[in-house]
């Protein structure tokens, strides 16, 4: 039972940390080159998998809440 009730506050928290790694290695990223260039724009598509799935995640955790 006490499972049951984690599982949807799991899928929130990975959910949450995906998506603030995602921002935070773009952020250092942008910092340590100081412009927006290429290379960055290619990080940031690579990151936008992660964001996307840290919503997917939250989402499935809202859905649980709901309805469990």
């Amino acid at each position: 039972m006490i499972l049951k009730e984690a599982i949807p506050g799991i899928f929130d928290y990975l959910g949450t940390l995906f998506i603030g790694v995602a921002v935070l290695r773009v952020h250092m990223k942008m910092r340590k080159d100081k412009k927006i260039d290429r290379y960055v724009l290619e990080d940031i598509r690579k990151e936008q998998f992660w964001t996307i799935f840290g919503i997917f995640l939250i989402t499935i955790g809202l859905l649980l809440k709901i309805f469990s």
